[in-house]
């Protein structure tokens, strides 16, 4: 393919390369480092690839987040059966588990905040109340 990928697959390798470094992306998409600068570089002048640029990035802002939500809830189920156990040894375990529960709840807070928008899994007051 001469002009390397369709619009909707550059877009989505520069979305990720917001996330990952040029290198993994690149390998990632078997494409060279250098035409991933150059896709860059075509973001600057093509309105449909950045366009397309940022459906991709929101798409995977969005996967993420629910990504982080699903972990919480795994992470409560697993310190639930852990302390159901009730065995000393896994006191380490429960506590390594909650702060990594922690951690994602932060960050889903952090992308709230940020975005104003709430986690695609969380259903807004009025849509419970219906």
């Amino acid at each position: 393919m001469p002009n390397g990928l369709p619009l909707e697959q550059k877009a989505q390798v520069l979305a990720e390369s917001d996330y990952a470094t040029d290198k993994e992306v690149a390998g990632r998409w078997k494409i060279g480092v250098r035409t991933l600068e150059n896709y860059r570089s075509q973001l600057k002048t093509d309105p449909n690839l950045l366009a397309e640029y940022h459906k991709q990035k929101t798409k995977l802002s969005v996967a993420w987040v629910d990504d982080a939500s699903k972990t919480i809830k795994v992470c409560a189920e697993t310190v639930q059966d852990l302390c159901k156990k009730k065995n000393p040894k896994h006191a380490l375990l429960i506590q390594s588990v909650a702060g990594a529960a922690k951690i994602f709840g932060e960050l889903n807070i952090a992308y709230t905040a940020l975005t104003d928008e709430p986690s695609p899994d969380s259903e807004s007051t009025e849509a419970k109340k219906a």
